[in-house]
């Protein structure tokens, strides 16, 4: 039986996640890592989908991805799954799934809520490592730094927020007023 499909709206964001299969590894190396973000950079571009930021875990991948005009997160992701399942198999000498079941999807209700989930994703890393050096997640975009698989712009534009106080933001972990200013509805 077919596998329903889902509805995503177009120029909304949504929180994209997924894990390994039992809880186990999806990324081993920095190839694995590099070739996760080069596929999720061309699927989509193939299909039309922002991605506003990303956290690439050892055991799992957090997006947060916007469907643009004509786009589809539905073929993006899919795409994005088959591909790197195919590389992975072949890298590893392993058949089968490696992802714990179909990506899951929330959808992001507001400008507030859309920051607070962009927080998130890039506070994965806390226990491996500090925020401002984990390689594998576009925090350091929304600082400013150039990323070439993401566009923190799609997010930082909604807001009052600069990158010096997304940095602090993100250092405080509490969902409170944004400093510089709220979230715009």
């Amino acid at each position: 039986m077919p596998t329903p499909r889902r509805n995503f709206e177009d120029f909304h964001f949504y929180h994209i996640y997924n894990r390994g299969n039992h809880r186990e590894a999806v990324y081993h190396d920095a190839r694995d890592y590099e070739k996760f973000l080069w596929m999720l950079r061309d699927a989509a571009a193939e299909h039309s989908v922002t991605v506003a930021a990303y956290c690439l875990m050892p055991n799992h991948f957090h997006l947060l991805l916007r469907q643009d005009g004509r786009g589809s997160i539905q073929k993006c992701m899919t795409s994005l799954a088959l591909g790197y399942v195919k590389y992975y198999n072949k890298h590893y000498g392993q058949v089968g799934h490696i992802f714990q079941g179909r990506y899951r999807d929330r959808y992001v209700r507001d400008n507030a809520d859309l920051m607070n989930l962009s927080r998130y994703i890039h506070l994965n890393p806390v226990g491996i490592r500090g925020i401002d050096e984990y390689e594998w997640s576009s925090y350091r975009a929304y600082l400013g730094e150039p990323n070439r698989f993401c566009d923190p712009s799609a997010v930082m534009r909604l807001t009052d927020i600069g990158p010096h106080n997304y940095a602090i933001f993100c250092n405080s972990r509490k969902n409170s007023e944004l400093p510089g200013g709220q979230a715009t509805e």
